[in-house]
């Protein structure tokens, strides 16, 4: 039996279920990766409220072409579907 308060805590930690806690370098990894998409997201978003329709074809030709290539796996994680906003 534990002591103290703070040694009951330490003993009795249950993760919540289905969770996994990452360490913090690797959440600043993520978080940096993050922002980078939101930034990038912003970005592609004034690029298609020029109206210049070789600009907006290009975006999506080059959507379509990394998608092709890089987005292989399917997952059956129902968050991860279709073009979630953020």
């Amino acid at each position: 039996i534990p002591s103290s308060p703070s040694q009951l805590l330490k003993s009795n930690n249950p993760k919540p279920h289905g969770q996994i806690i990452v360490p913090r370098s690797i959440q600043l990894t993520r978080s940096l990766l993050y922002v980078s998409n939101i930034a990038l997201s912003f970005f592609l978003m004034l690029v298609i409220m020029t109206y210049n329709a070789q600009i907006i074809l290009a975006v999506l030709a080059g959507a379509f072409v990394g998608h092709f290539i890089f987005h292989r796996q399917l997952t059956n994680n129902e968050s991860n579907r279709g073009m979630a906003c953020h």
